[in-house]
């Protein structure tokens, strides 16, 4: 993260609040590592991003599949597909 040295401050309370890791290199300094927060088990953002990524997936298939029916809108064949899919919906 390349940010004024002044707010850095204010910067790094708000990644520690959020348990989020970070480092600070210095440039000048062969690239060294001037601070470091790891917050190992803290951090939940993996197992968050498990979650999410599911249901996204889930998400994205509706999408595809209302994008396939959209292209039979006007139609003959719209009714009987319609039907098909309003049919299996209704059984669960």
């Amino acid at each position: 993260m390349v940010s004024p040295k002044r707010r850095f401050g204010k910067i790094a309370t708000k990644l520690e609040d959020d348990k989020i890791n970070y480092i600070v290199i210095d440039p000048r300094n062969n690239y060294d590592i001037d601070e470091k927060s790891d917050n190992r088990n803290l951090n939940t953002y993996e197992e968050e991003f498990q979650k999410a990524y599911s249901v996204i997936k889930q998400r994205n298939k509706i999408n595809r599949i209302k994008e396939k029916l959209e292209k039979y809108i006007g139609k003959k064949e719209f009714k009987t597909i319609i039907g098909k899919v309003e049919e299996i919906l209704d059984e669960n």
